[in-house]
C-alpha cells in the first residue's frame, strides 16, 4: 500500500483500510465522501458561493476554529461535488495546496482545473517569508479574478491577520464562510448516516447516550472540540462492536474523551486514488519532490510542508506562539471596553452573512430575509443593505411546532385559525393571522399515532375541527381557541373529511366508510362499503374524493354515496400519496412516486381524459378559485401551477421536504408543513404575473407603459404599490418604448423593422397615429412635446423625423458604426447619442437639426444608454466596458471630463434618475443593481436579482423592474423593508443559526 502517500499511517488505519471503518481517524478526504454527514448545508453554501454569478472574482474562504472539520469538509464534501460537476465552466480535477508550496504543479496549467484549494492557509505566516506573503496571496486573487474557483481553508484565529491583504479584505467581506461546531442535529447525522451506508445497526438508546455524553443538543452548537471527540468514540466503538451491530457495551463514555495526538497523527497522510483529483504531494514522503508525479492522480489532500520532524516540530511551536500572539492583539482590537466587536470584524461579518443570506434565497428565503435583515443591523453597507432591499419577498412566517413531522394542516373557514397535525401525534392551534405570536393558542392532548387528518368544518357558522388518527376521529368544538372543548370521538382510521355541507363526518373504515350526521351529538348513518381501504378523502363542493390502497381513485356523490360517480384507474400499484380536488369540483389531481402528478376535468363527477401535469408531488392543493394547483416536490420547493397554461406561477423553496399544503379560503396565504416540524405561512401566493419585458415611466411618474406576453398596456402608477391597469393593446411583446415627457405620445420600437407612434391623449383608448419603417432600426426617442422622433440603426445613421403628421425627415448623420443610445433632454433641446464607435455625443436639435455641440470618447467600449437627469444639467452613458459616465454639461463653454462609475461585472445596459436627480440607479446584463449617490459618487445599494432587467424610480425610495416576469417593485428604505419583514416573520433567528452567520457576536435577533 506504501507508494509514497501512505507513509506514516497509524495500525487503526490499516484495519480501516482492510474493513473500512465508517469514522476515519483523522480529517476526512475525498475517498471518505460517503462517510461525511451532517454537513451538507456548508457543502450546499460552499457550492451557491462559488456559482454565485453576482459575486465573481474572488476566492472563497472557510474559517473555522481548530477541530470543526474544515478540511473535511472541503475534501470530502466540497472536491467530490466539484468532481461530479456541481460547478459550471469547463474545467476538470481539484488541485490541492498549501501555502508552503507553489500554486502551479502537477504536469497542468492551473487554470485548466475546476477547483483550486489552499488549505490550511494559516501556515502562510510560518511557511513563507514575510516578504513573500503578499505575492502569493495576490496570485490566488489573481486566479480567482481570471475565473478560477479558489477556496481558502483557513482558522479563525488568522482572521484578523489576514485583513492586512488588501486583495483579500473583499474575499473576506463578501464570500467567506464561517464553519461553527456541529449542532447535535447534525452529529446525529454524523452517528447514524455512516452507520446505515457502511450497513451497520445501532442499538436503541446508543445515538441518544453518545449525545448526551458530548452535551449536544439539536437545536444548538456542541462543543469545539465535540466533532474530533465523537470520531474518537464512533472509532472505538467500531472496533468492538458485536457483529453488524454497534451496542452499548462497545461504547464506553470515556471513549468520548479525545484521543492522544501521536507523531503518526501529525505526519499521516491517506493513500486512496481518485481520478481527476489533483493534490499536492509532500515532499518528506515522496523522497523530495516538489510536485506531482507525472500520471499520478492521488485521491486525498496530503499534508504540506516537506519538512522533517524536527523542523516540523519546531515550526508548530513557532506557530503556536504566533497564534497566542495573534489572538492576544486580535483580542485587543476585536473587543472595546464596552465587549462589542470592532467595526472592521463587525463590518466584515456582516458582509459576509449578507452574501450567505443571498445564497439562502434558493433554499430557505424565510431565513434569508431575517438574516439579512441582522446583517444590514450590524454594518450598513452598500452589500447588507443591497442584500436587505433585494431578499425580502417572498415574505414567509416562520414557526416552529412542537410536533416532528407536519403531514396535516388546516385553516379554519373564516382564515383566522391554523391547526398543525404530527407525526407524533401534536395537534396544535395557531393564530393564522398574528405572525408576532409564535406559540401555539393552544395544544390538544396528545393522540396515539401520526395525525393523518386535519379539517374544519366548512360551513354552519361555528369552528369545529377533527383529527384523524389511527386510533380514531376526534372532533373539537374550537370556537375559544384558548379553550377547546371537547365534542366526541368516533372509531375510524387514519383518515377522515367532512361532507361539502358540513354535517356529515366521513372516516376510513377497515371496508369502506363510517358516516356520522352532526345534530347535536353525532348520529351514525349507514356506511358507505368499498371493496379496497380508503386512504386519503379529498371534498369539494359537490364531490367527495377517496383514494385507496388498490391504487384506485373514486368520486362520490355525498347526497347519494351508494356507490361512485366514477372510478379512474390510475395505474397504480399503491394507494396515491397525495389527492385534491378544487373546491369548485372542476378538475382532481393525484400523485404518486412512480408515476407523478396527473390532473384531470371534471364534469358531473367524471374524469375526463387524465394527463400527466408534473413531477411527483408528496401533497398537493388548489386555490380557493380553483385557477392554481399548489404541489410540493421531492425536491423541497412547492410549485404553484396555472391550470389554463400549465406555466409555473411562482416558487416557495423551503429547507426541509413539505409534507403539507393548506390555502385559506380567500387565497391570501399558503400553509406549508416541513418534515423538520416547521411550517410556514406564505401571504398573497397567487399572483398570476403578467410578463413585462419593458417598461417606461412619464417625467412625473404618474403613467407607466409596459410591454410582454400580453402586449402593450398603460398604467396609472400616481401610487406605485395600487398600480391601476388603463388599457391594453397589441403590439409585439419585445418592443421597445419611448414616451413623450408630456405622455401624450408613446412610441413602440419593433427593432429591425420599424417604430409606430401612438396618441396616448385618451390612456383608455390607445390610437395608432404614424407607423414609420426603419431599416436596421436600433432605437428610437420621442421629444418632450412628442412632435420629434429620433431615430438610430444598426447602420450608424441618426435620424431626426417631424411626427406631427405624416412622418417627415428633418435631418440625418452617419458614420457612427452602431447608434443603439438615444435621449431628449427634459426642455426638449437637446438630443444625446451613444454608439458602437465608443463616442457619446450631445446634439442642438432646438431649430429641428442636428447640431453637434460637445462629444467625448471616454467609454473603452461600445455605449449602451444614454439618460439625461431630470433638470438637463447631467448626461448618464452606461457602456459595455462596465462603466457609467456621469458628464455635467450645465455650461457647454467648460464642460469637465466625465466622471466614471465603476464596480459593475458586465455590460451596463440602463440607468435611471430619482426624481431630485440626486441618485442614480444602473443596471448590468447580469441582473445587478447598483444605487449611486451622484454628489459623493459612492454606491448606497447593490442588488442582484433575477428580477432586475429594466429599472427605473418610480418615486423617490422606490424602484420598478421588469426582466420578462411580473412588474416588482424594490423599496429603497431599508427600515421600512426590515420592518416588514419582522411583521411576517414569526419565529426569530435561533442561537443556532445566529452562531452560524454571525460566529460569536453578541446574540441580538433582529426579529424579537
Amino acid at each position: 500500500m506504501d507508494d509514497g502517500f501512505g507513509a506514516g499511517l497509524g495500525s487503526e488505519r490499516d484495519r480501516c483500510a482492510r474493513d473500512p471503518c465508517p469514522w476515519p481517524s483523522g480529517p476526512f478526504t475525498a475517498g471518505d465522501a460517503r462517510w461525511l454527514f451532517g454537513r451538507e448545508r456548508v457543502v450546499s453554501e460552499l457550492v451557491g458561493l462559488l456559482s454565485d454569478p453576482g459575486r465573481p472574482g474572488h476566492p472563497v474562504v472557510l474559517t473555522g476554529a481548530a477541530g470543526v472539520g474544515k478540511t473535511s469538509v472541503l475534501a470530502a464534501g466540497l472536491v467530490p461535488a466539484v468532481l461530479e460537476g456541481a460547478l459550471p465552466g469547463g474545467g476538470t480535477g481539484v488541485l490541492w495546496r498549501s501555502p508552503g508550496s507553489p500554486v502551479g504543479g502537477g504536469g497542468r496549467p492551473v487554470e485548466s482545473c475546476a477547483l483550486l484549494v489552499v488549505d490550511r492557509f494559516e501556515e502562510l505566516f510560518t511557511a513563507r517569508a514575510e516578504s513573500e506573503r503578499a505575492a502569493y496571496v495576490e496570485e490566488l486573487c489573481r486566479l480567482a479574478a481570471g475565473g478560477l474557483p479558489v477556496v481558502i481553508g483557513m482558522r479563525a484565529g488568522c482572521y484578523e491577520r489576514c485583513l492586512g491583504f488588501p486583495p483579500l479584505v473583499e474575499a473576506l467581506r463578501a464570500r467567506s464562510l464561517p464553519l461553527g461546531p456541529m449542532t447535535g442535529a447534525e452529529l446525529r447525522r454524523a452517528i447514524t448516516g455512516p452507520a446505515r451506508v457502511a450497513g451497520l445497526s445501532l442499538e436503541p438508546g446508543l445515538t441518544e447516550t453518545i449525545l448526551h455524553d458530548l452535551g449536544a443538543r439539536d437545536d444548538a452548537p456542541a462543543a469545539a472540540d465535540a466533532l474530533p471527540r465523537l470520531s474518537h468514540a464512533m472509532r472505538a466503538t467500531w472496533h468492538h462492536r458485536d457483529g453488524d451491530t454497534l451496542t452499548r457495551h462497545a461504547y464506553h463514555p470515556t471513549t468520548t474523551a479525545p484521543p492522544p495526538p501521536t507523531a503518526d497523527d501529525a505526519l499521516s497522510v491517506t493513500a486512496r486514488p481518485t481520478e481527476g483529483f489533483l493534490v499536492e504531494a509532500s515532499p518528506s514522503l515522496e523522497g523530495g519532490g516538489g510536485g506531482e508525479p507525472s500520471g499520478r492522480v492521488p485521491g486525498s489532500p496530503a499534508r504540506g510542508g516537506g519538512c522533517p520532524v524536527r523542523r516540523r516540530v519546531r515550526g508548530l511551536v513557532v506557530a503556536l506562539v504566533v497564534l497566542v500572539v495573534v489572538a492576544g492583539v486580535g483580542a485587543g482590537l476585536a473587543w472595546q471596553k464596552s465587549g462589542r466587536a470592532s467595526d472592521a470584524r463587525v463590518t466584515a461579518l456582516a458582509e459576509r452573512a449578507a452574501a450567505q443570506a443571498r445564497a439562502l434565497r434558493t433554499t430557505d428565503p424565510a431565513l434569508a430575509m431575517q438574516v439579512a435583515v441582522a446583517a444590514q443591523g450590524l454594518a450598513d453597507t452598500p452589500g447588507t443593505r443591497g442584500t436587505l432591499l433585494d431578499t425580502a419577498e417572498p415574505y414567509a412566517t416562520r414557526l416552529r411546532s412542537t410536533g416532528d413531522r407536519l403531514r396535516a394542516i388546516a385553516y379554519s373557514q373564516d382564515h383566522a385559525l391554523l391547526a398543525t397535525g404530527a407525526d407524533n401525534g401534536v395537534v396544535e392551534l395557531w393564530d393564522a393571522a398574528d405572525s408576532r405570536r409564535r406559540t401555539p393558542l393552544a395544544t390538544l392532548p396528545r393522540t396515539a399515532g401520526p395525525v393523518g387528518a386535519l379539517a374544519f368544518r366548512p360551513s354552519g357558522g361555528d369552528r369545529v375541527l377533527l383529527a384523524a388518527t389511527r386510533d380514531g376521529v376526534e372532533v373539537w368544538n374550537v370556537v375559544d381557541p384558548a379553550r377547546p372543548r371537547h365534542v366526541a370521538a368516533l372509531p375510524g382510521a387514519s383518515t377522515a373529511a367532512f361532507t361539502p355541507d358540513g354535517r356529515t363526518v366521513l372516516a376510513a373504515a377497515a371496508h369502506g366508510v363510517r358516516r356520522w350526521r352532526l345534530a347535536g351529538r353525532p348520529v351514525p348513518l349507514p356506511p358507505v362499503r368499498t371493496s379496497a381501504q380508503v386512504t386519503r378523502f379529498a371534498v369539494g363542493d359537490d364531490a367527495v374524493v377517496t383514494g385507496h390502497d388498490d391504487g384506485s381513485v373514486r368520486l362520490w356523490d355525498p347526497a347519494a354515496p351508494a356507490s361512485p360517480a366514477d372510478t379512474i384507474a390510475t395505474g397504480l400499484q399503491d394507494a396515491p400519496a397525495a389527492l385534491a380536488i378544487s373546491p369548485d369540483g372542476s378538475a382532481l389531481a393525484w400523485s404518486a412516486p412512480d408515476r407523478g402528478t396527473w390532473l384531470c376535468r371534471l364534469d358531473a363527477r367524471r374524469c375526463h381524459r387524465p394527463t400527466r401535469y408534473g413531477d411527483p408531488a408528496g401533497a398537493l392543493a388548489f386555490s380557493p378559485d380553483g385557477t392554481v394547483l399548489a404541489a410540493a416536490g421531492d425536491d423541497r420547493t412547492v410549485r404553484l401551477w396555472s391550470l389554463a397554461t400549465r406555466a409555473e406561477v411562482t416558487s416557495f423553496p423551503h429547507p426541509d421536504r413539505v409534507l403539507g399544503l393548506a390555502f385559506t379560503a380567500d387565497g391570501q396565504a399558503l400553509a406549508t408543513g416541513s418534515a423538520a416540524g416547521a411550517f410556514y405561512q406564505w401571504r398573497h401566493p397567487v399572483r398570476v404575473p403578467a410578463p413585462v419585458t419593458e417598461l417606461a415611466l412619464s417625467r412625473d411618474r404618474t403613467l407607466m407603459a409596459t410591454t410582454g406576453a400580453r402586449g402593450g398596456a398603460l398604467w396609472d402608477v400616481r401610487d406605485p404599490r395600487h398600480r391601476v391597469l388603463l388599457s391594453r393593446w397589441n403590439v409585439p411583446r419585445t418592443a421597445g418604448l419611448a414616451l413623450s415627457g408630456d405622455a401624450r405620445r408613446l412610441a413602440t420600437v419593433e427593432r429591425g423593422v420599424a417604430v409606430t407612434v401612438w396618441d396616448i391623449r385618451d390612456p383608455y383608448r390607445p390610437a395608432r397615429h404614424v407607423r414609420l419603417p426603419v431599416r436596421g432600426l436600433a432605437v428610437a426617442a420621442l421629444s418632450p412635446d412628442g412632435r420629434t422622433l429620433a431615430t438610430g440603426d444598426h447602420g450608424g445613421r441618426l435620424l431626426l423625423w417631424d411626427v406631427t403628421g405624416p412622418p417627415r425627415r428633418l435631418a440625418a448623420r452617419d458614420g457612427f458604426g452602431d447608434v443603439g443610445a438615444l435621449d431628449f433632454s427634459p426642455d426638449g433641446g437637446r438630443l444625446a447619442s451613444g454608439g458602437a464607435d465608443r463616442g457619446v455625443r450631445l446634439w442642438d436639435v432646438r431649430r429641428r437639426a442636428l447640431d453637434q455641440v460637445a462629444h467625448h470618447e471616454e467609454h473603452a467600449d461600445a455605449v449602451a444608454a444614454v439618460r439625461f437627469g431630470p433638470k438637463g444639467d447631467v448626461l448618464v452613458s452606461t457602456g459595455h466596458d462596465r462603466t457609467a459616465r456621469v458628464w455635467r454639461i450645465a455650461d457647454l463653454r467648460r464642460v469637465p471630463r466625465p466622471a466614471v462609475l465603476r464596480g459593475h461585472d458586465d455590460t451596463v445596459r440602463i440607468a435611471g434618475f430619482s426624481p431630485d436627480g440626486a441618485a442614480l440607479a444602473t443596471t448590468d446584463a447580469s441582473r445587478t443593481t447598483r444605487v449611486w449617490d451622484l454628489r459623493s459618487r459612492r454606491p448606497i445599494a447593490v442588488l442582484s436579482h433575477p428580477d432586475l432587467g429594466t429599472v427605473l424610480y418610480a418615486d423617490d425610495h422606490t424602484l420598478v423592474s421588469a426582466a420578462g416576469h411580473d412588474l416588482r417593485l424594490w423599496d429603497l428604505r431599508p427600515e421600512a423593508v426590515a420592518a416588514v419583514v419582522c411583521e411576517a416573520a414569526g419565529m426569530p433567528l435561533t442561537r443556532a443559526e445566529w452562531r452560524r452567520y454571525f460566529d460569536d457576536l453578541p446574540y441580538r435577533p433582529p426579529c424579537r
